[in-house]
């Protein structure tokens, strides 16, 4: 063969190739743009939505941590040089919502996580052995990152390669790419000048100004290749008046993009991408068919159907990788997030609540405990307040029909009132130590004085309207007192073990560890739990109390308003949280002392009940004095008396019963024995 023909051969083998990538090409859907640019529209509420929810860690007994203790989740809030949250949320969530994976370096200074940077998709490659890694650039040159240091997640796996991850973008990938090809068709058909086919009527005084006018809207709507022909039409007006009436009117002889349906087309193209983020008109803005309850039920459908499954899934998954690259992090990765109320469903909660009340007051009457009474019912924690309120009043109606009085041989457990009371007579069997009278207590010590300060303080920035008062600096606060406290009482519980034992070498091991004494994770936990509950509690209080003074301010002036609510500052419910907590956290430290050291020495421990005679001393302390348990377990909270049953109530405040504790301002305590 020739060198001519070997020449034309080649020609044409290309021709060929050329002709069959063009078919390939208009086949073939090809992104113009990312999967995130495709459905920005679509993805965006979920984004929004899912970085207002912040995650917090959660202690092995459940209670929520604050941020100090979990370093890990606090980086996220300056995970690197270059992003706060906001944008490091971001930019996460859209990779993970609309790429195969998410690949975050988590950057180390030996075991303890400094920082996070999220990894482009195009960084990953894979060796010959199917194992893989990322190369990255830093502008000065290539290094190498392991699974070892990068967090993987994924959105879904392929159950045909469980390594391949699949998004809701991927999912709907080749419909985000039809309408790319759609909007750049259209783009396109308005660049050319094409339009429609129609009848262009030009209507002109002269036949020339008619073909002057044609040639004018030729050259600046007619596409290069001739589409959308106009048949032009030269209607000639009468002139008799002398005025000016050219003009251009065009008609369509067939329906705007008959041949291509792009309307429909867009519609469709829509519905897919909005299904597969579960996003509905109302959510994307477009409410121009709206009603209240349409709307309402669409935005909760999206939050419980969808941004609340996504956060699950994700920090799930954040969490799992977490712990393999730091070797566990020691606390669980949790969030909260609000439901939008429907009006129907409040009408129908508010129904169930006043049937639940009616009963569990029923129940009440008929001599059951608050707490036996919820669990009978199978009603939440919140309840157990509500329980305990009924009973005070059970209890009040009780003791106005003596004859009833007589006749009753148990007597519950007294219920702090919820206002503060001055010299208040209480029925037989009633405590009577736990009066929040300023007479009847000694003045605080500097440790009740600092939860106290802390806490008027936090009412004060309340009631100046101070914006986002930081309610976990004042836990951090208050728990740093209690902790302290706590370790004081088990020093106090190891010194008292430590005079009750004769074997010398472990006394001196006991004595050794007394200064560098610490508390358990567990006990850590259960202060910062009440902390973080009462906490809460007294900021709600104090906002009702401010709003009560505001709603009755008519007339007032700005200083007869800030003297109202100086007056009505709830300073007697902090001294009573001040009291209570650092007398709870001094028991609870020597018990779990006592516990400690009894389980690692193969004590058999004692605990006995004592309480302070003289005439405050109420019939139920009275009554559980001298009365002994192992350490570790309850005492018993019903006692035959000569006088009947007295009973008071196990709870969370008293750590289940195992501590000498049945009301607030409790004066009794605990000793120790050691049997041999």
């Amino acid at each position: 063969m020739g060198w001519m023909q070997r020449i034309r051969d080649d020609r044409r083998k290309r021709k060929a190739t050329e002709v069959k990538q063009e078919i390939a090409n208009r086949l073939t859907l090809n992104p113009m743009c990312s999967d995130y640019e495709n459905v920005f529209a679509q993805v965006q509420p979920l984004i929004n939505d899912m970085k207002m929810i912040r995650p917090f860690g959660v202690g092995k007994n459940g209670g929520r941590l604050p941020m100090s203790r979990t370093p890990e989740l606090a980086l996220l809030d300056s995970p690197n040089d270059e992003m706060g949250w906001g944008e490091f949320a971001s930019a996460m969530f859209a990779t993970w919502l609309t790429e195969d994976e998410l690949n975050i370096h988590v950057h180390k200074d030996r075991n303890k996580v400094i920082g996070y940077t999220i990894i482009p998709p195009s960084c990953k490659v894979y060796d010959s052995n199917g194992n893989y890694h990322f190369q990255i650039n830093d502008g000065e040159g290539w290094y190498n990152l392991y699974p070892s240091e990068v967090m993987t997640l994924r959105f879904s796996r392929s159950p045909k390669n469980l390594q391949r991850g699949i998004s809701p973008a991927t999912a709907v990938r080749a419909w985000a790419q039809a309408e790319d090809v759609l909007a750049q068709y259209e783009r396109a058909y308005i660049e050319n000048g094409a339009i429609p086919a129609s009848i262009t009527f030009i209507r002109a005084s002269s036949y020339d100004k008619f073909n002057k006018t044609r040639k004018e809207l030729e050259g600046n709507l007619k596409g290069a290749s001739n589409h959308g022909k106009t048949v032009y039409v030269w209607r000639q007006f009468n002139n008799d008046t002398g005025e000016s009436l050219d003009q251009v009117e065009v008609k369509t002889i067939q329906g705007n993009n008959s041949t291509l349906a792009i309307k429909e087309l867009t519609d469709i193209i829509n519905d897919h991408l909005n299904k597969a983020y579960g996003v509905s008109n109302f959510i994307l803005g477009d409410d121009s068919s709206a009603k209240y309850d349409n709307a309402e039920l669409s935005d909760y459908q999206f939050i419980k159907r969808r941004v609340y499954p996504a956060l699950m899934a994700f920090w799930d998954q954040f969490q799992f990788e977490l712990d393999r690259i730091v070797d566990g992090l020691g606390y669980a990765i949790q969030f909260e997030i609000e439901l939008p109320d429907l009006t129907e469903r409040q009408k129908t909660r508010a129904e169930i609540a006043e049937i639940r009340s009616r009963t569990l007051y029923s129940l009440i009457q008929g001599g059951a405990y608050p707490l036996d009474a919820v669990k009978a019912l199978d009603l939440g924690e919140d309840w157990q307040r509500v329980a305990r309120g009924m009973w005070t009043k059970v209890l009040a109606e009780q003791s106005i029909d003596k004859k009833q009085k007589e006749d009753s041989h148990i007597t519950p457990l007294f219920i702090q009132p919820e206002e503060p009371t001055h010299k208040t007579s209480h029925p037989q069997h009633q405590c009577t130590c736990s009066v929040n009278t300023h007479d009847d207590l000694p003045p605080m010590d500097e440790d009740e004085l600092k939860i106290y300060n802390t806490l008027v303080a936090m009412a004060e920035r309340i009631f100046a309207n101070t914006p986002n008062i930081d309610a976990e600096g004042v836990i951090r606060e208050i728990n740093e007192v209690l902790d302290n406290k706590a370790i004081l009482g088990g020093k106090d519980g190891a010194e008292k073990i430590a005079s009750l034992l004769e074997d010398k070498n472990v006394v001196a091991e006991i004595k050794a560890t007394i200064e560098n004494l610490t508390l358990s994770d567990t006990l850590k936990d259960r202060i910062n739990d009440r902390t973080t509950e009462l906490v809460d509690n007294y900021g709600q209080e104090t906002k009702r109390i401010m709003n009560d003074v505001l709603a009755n301010s008519a007339g007032m002036t700005a200083g007869e308003i800030r003297r109202e609510l100086r007056a009505v500052m709830p300073t007697w419910q902090a001294e009573r949280i001040a009291r209570t907590e650092t007398v709870y956290a001094f028991k609870s430290g020597r018990l779990d002392e006592d516990q400690k050291l009894s389980d690692k020495y193969n004590l058999n421990t004692k605990l006995v009940w004592r309480a302070r005679h003289d005439s405050k001393t109420c019939p139920v302390c009275a009554a559980m004095d001298g009365s002994v348990v192992s350490v570790g377990d309850a005492f018993e909270h019903i006692k035959e008396t000569a006088d009947g049953v007295i009973a008071w109530e196990p709870s969370v405040w008293n750590d289940d019963g195992k501590i000498p504790a049945p009301h607030p301002n409790c004066r009794c305590y605990f000793d120790e024995i050691v049997e041999e």
